[in-house]
């Protein structure tokens, strides 16, 4: 009985340490400031940097790559000798000028001589110096580490070369299109990525074909659309979904009926990154890349100041109720993705610091928690006295007679 009285009683004297010890009002402590986690974002340029070159040219396409975007989207055409080349449109007239002026008809009635005989038009509709590009000057100009998106990917995919510097883009198929398009692909160590769309407001089918779209051997994306502002594909619950699933997620901002009819500047990408989309299609590259960085910026500005509230935190000399709000204004920080997110939560942070309450003296050892259990504790050991070393009465023989 002494035995089990001896291991009670410092079991009890341990845990009275352990909690007394605590800040009974501060709640969970934060993670370390260090581990703020970098999502990274991708600008993919349609296109191209046409603001400054014609669109889908070669100078277009480096340019993309040499401000900042991962990845260049264009359209690709077949001429009449077989040769694919970069342009938007299946007709010659927008584009292209020869000796004569527009060229009339599509692509595909003129061989590739022919239409080399042709240059492309500046955004003034005047006459640049630029050949229309192939394909394989396309992909000779693709920067490492960076990609070259063919959106009209349909119906020529199997036409393409096989190379990880393309992804190749497939638009309005059914879940066994798809399906048999992943299996039926030959695929090797050099196969380009996979992005299937789905355009709608369910929940359940998005997250279906997201889960199918992850199920490729490679790089699985998938591209959400919808004319609503407010579906279910724009919002933070289906992006946690998504993270979920590990599939990268891609948003179309050149076209206002894919985006829920968000205009292409900062405050439609904010939304799209508060809501989880990975890569964002836009015209404006350098405006998208210019948002990039400034997240970058933003983003380095909120590690310090984790580290310094992390730091004010750790001081025990703050009132309690304070140091938990400064604590859940760290802890919502780590949430931060959009640009205005980790302005705000910037904001969050020096606020509750400004409002940290000091004291001269650390903090009274003696509270009312604390006597509470010690009182509870010593009842402990008052009931344990009573029940297990309560001695018996010796047992007396009683003559009846």
């Amino acid at each position: 009985m002494k035995k089990v009285k001896t291991i009670i009683t410092i079991l009890l004297v341990f845990i009275l340490l352990c909690v007394s010890s605590l800040n009974i009002f501060a709640g969970q402590e934060p993670k370390n400031a260090n581990a703020f986690e970098n999502k990274e974002l991708v600008c993919a340029a349609n296109k191209g940097d046409f603001s400054e070159y014609p669109e889908c040219s070669l100078p277009a396409i480096k340019s993309a790559y040499e401000i900042g975007a991962k990845i260049v989207c264009v359209n690709l055409q077949k001429t009449k000798d077989n040769i694919f080349v970069v342009m938007e449109d299946a007709s010659l007239e927008r584009t292209v000028l020869n000796e004569n002026g527009d060229f009339s008809g599509n692509v595909s009635d003129y061989t590739y001589e022919e239409i080399s005989k042709g240059f492309l038009k500046n955004n003034d509709s005047t006459k640049s110096d630029l050949k229309v590009p192939t394909l394989e000057q396309a992909l000779e100009a693709v920067a490492d580490g960076c990609f070259l998106m063919i959106k009209n990917a349909n119906e020529i995919y199997k036409q393409l070369p096989q190379t990880d510097k393309l992804i190749f883009r497939f638009e309005n198929l059914k879940t066994k299109e798809i399906r048999n398009i992943i299996e039926s692909y030959n695929y090797n160590e050099n196969s380009p990525a996979f992005c299937f769309t789905y355009k709608g407001s369910i929940v359940f089918p998005a997250l279906s074909r997201a889960k199918l779209t992850a199920s490729t051997p490679f790089a699985s994306i998938i591209e959400f659309t919808s004319r609503n502002v407010n579906s279910i594909v724009f919002s933070e619950f289906l992006g946690d979904k998504i993270d979920n699933i590990g599939t990268v997620t891609v948003a179309d901002m050149t076209d206002y009926k894919k985006c829920g009819k968000r205009v292409d500047d900062s405050v439609g990408y904010d939304e799209l990154v508060r809501a989880g989309y990975d890569v964002i299609i836009t015209n404006h590259a350098k405006a998208m890349c210019n948002y990039i960085e400034d997240i970058e910026v933003a983003k380095k500005e909120l590690e310090v100041t984790l580290k310094e509230a992390q730091k004010k935190y750790d001081n025990e000399n703050c009132t309690a109720d304070t140091k938990k709000k400064l604590l859940w204004a760290m802890e919502e920080s780590r949430e931060a993705l959009a640009l205005s997110e980790i302005h705000t939560a910037i904001n969050n942070i020096e606020d509750a610091e400004k409002n940290l309450v000091y004291s001269d003296n650390k903090q009274n050892f003696v509270t009312p928690v604390r006597v509470a259990l010690v009182v509870l504790v010593g009842g402990i050991f008052a009931f344990i006295d009573v029940i297990l070393y309560k001695k018996p009465k010796k047992s007396t023989k009683i003559d009846k007679e």
